[in-house]
């Protein structure tokens, strides 16, 4: 009697495991007021669209998982999914964070590239960083550029102005607050569309840095589903499901 017991707590204990931890019918997002138009749109702490709503609502059809969408703070969102409280958060790169193995990655999802806009009504050449010394740029609070921009935020040779959000920058920008802002070209493009703002604000001539981005996922929630989910993202990808979704906001 003890070992028939035995064997049924057993297994109503990794019923559980796996039905909590392995195979739940929901695929939790994590996302973040950091992540601007059109990557995320966001009604209060809503998701209601966007590349990456439209990215996952896709593949929980391709997997067959219903999809919930989470807001995290910004600071949270490697310990969210290392503690399993979102199952993933994309549009991120390993080279971003301190201990990127503590999580699963995805393959590249898309390239993005870091481009200069500023306000027409007082702009200069950009053609590398030693025409912004001296100058405010405009940035987002607690994001990684690349080392020779950090470095030059570090050495005070260019002030970095933290804010939350891209709209935020643009708002300084336009009141002449700040010299330049600096974040993804494809970002800036929608905001640039969105608001009529071809004749207030013009790009610099470098490329500041081009990475790929990424989603990254639980070890504790999606160890036994994260292969199908890596290449179900790869096939979405190669079948042009996320440029397409892209161009749609651009």
């Amino acid at each position: 009697m003890n070992a028939l017991r035995f064997l049924v707590i057993s297994f109503l204990f990794l019923s559980f495991y796996s039905f909590a931890y392995g195979n739940s019918s929901k695929l939790k997002v994590g996302f973040g007021f950091g992540n601007s138009e059109p990557y995320t749109i966001k009604k209060g702490e809503t998701l209601v669209g966007g590349v990456l709503k439209d990215m996952m609502d896709e593949l929980g059809k391709r997997i067959d998982k219903s999809v919930e969408y989470k807001i995290v703070p910004r600071k949270r969102h490697l310990q969210s999914a290392i503690n399993g409280e979102v199952d993933t958060l994309c549009l991120y790169n390993p080279a971003w964070m301190e201990n990127p193995e503590e999580v699963l990655w995805s393959k590249p999802l898309f390239k993005e590239k870091n481009i200069f806009i500023m306000n027409k009504k007082k702009k200069f050449s950009i053609k590398s960083l030693s025409d912004l010394k001296g100058k405010k740029v405009g940035t987002i609070r607690g994001y990684y550029y690349s080392p020779d921009l950090m470095k030059n935020f570090k050495n005070k040779t260019i002030e970095r102005v933290d804010v939350t959000t891209l709209n935020q920058n643009f708002e300084k920008l336009e009141k002449s607050r700040i010299d330049a802002l600096i974040d993804s070209d494809i970002l800036m493009a929608h905001y640039v569309k969105a608001n009529n703002g071809k004749d207030k604000f013009d790009y610099g001539e470098m490329v500041e840095s081009s990475h790929d981005l990424f989603c990254y996922f639980s070890k504790k929630t999606m160890s036994q589903s994260y292969e199908q989910v890596k290449n179900t993202l790869e096939k979405m990808r190669s079948e042009g499901f996320i440029d397409n979704a892209i161009k749609k906001y651009r």
